[in-house]
């Protein structure tokens, strides 16, 4: 029995859905739009503890959020600025993001 127990400790479930990132990109959506201001916002995303990696994707549902409205809103501007200050991580990922 010992032998069957390590198998299994060594056989890992891999998924391939990547459901965790598409559960953060869907948890940093309802955050960016249900923000009043974008210090709000940026204070509420900091507070979710995403952890070290995912600045990518910050950054890429802050541009995705900017895409998807009609007319240039202020707000992913000044939040991407505020990122922007914050950290030199998130200016690399905002440069790679537009390069």
């Amino acid at each position: 029995m010992d032998e069957e127990e390590e198998n299994e400790e060594e056989q890992a479930i891999q998924d391939f859905t990547e459901e965790d990132i598409i559960n953060l990109r869907r948890t940093l959506y309802l955050t960016i739009m249900s923000s009043i201001d974008y210090q709000e916002c940026t204070h509420k995303i900091l507070k979710m503890n995403i952890g070290v990696g995912h600045e990518d994707e910050i950054v890429n549902m802050i541009i995705d959020c900017c895409e998807n409205e009609r007319t240039y809103m202020r707000f992913f501007g000044l939040l991407a600025q505020h990122f922007c200050d914050l950290s030199e991580v998130f200016r690399d990922n905002f440069m790679k993001a537009f390069v």
